[in-house]
């Protein structure tokens, strides 16, 4: 990531953190785990991934906030996207 890169996430993280208020924190580079819940800046709602699948095109399995489930295989973004601190 580079330096532009990295601010860019830290304003989106402060925006995001006054939205929510919640903490969160840059999703690590090997990206989602199971279990794990995440905040999409793209569609501003907390999941929960469910399932992580590597081999297969829809590898992840998320249950969103207002309660539906989807199958999907967006990678998160490392600007936007963030990892819910508990």
């Amino acid at each position: 990531m580079t330096k532009r890169q990295k601010e860019r996430q830290e304003v989106w993280r402060t925006i995001s953190e006054k939205r929510t208020g919640k903490q969160l924190a840059p999703i690590p580079p090997q990206g989602y785990e199971a279990g794990k819940t995440y905040y999409n800046g793209y569609w501003q709602q907390f999941h929960t991934v469910e399932a992580v699948r590597p081999d297969s095109f829809n590898k992840y399995t998320s249950r969103w906030e207002d309660g539906e489930t989807t199958t999907h295989c967006t990678e998160p973004d490392p600007e936007k996207d963030f990892m819910l601190v508990r």
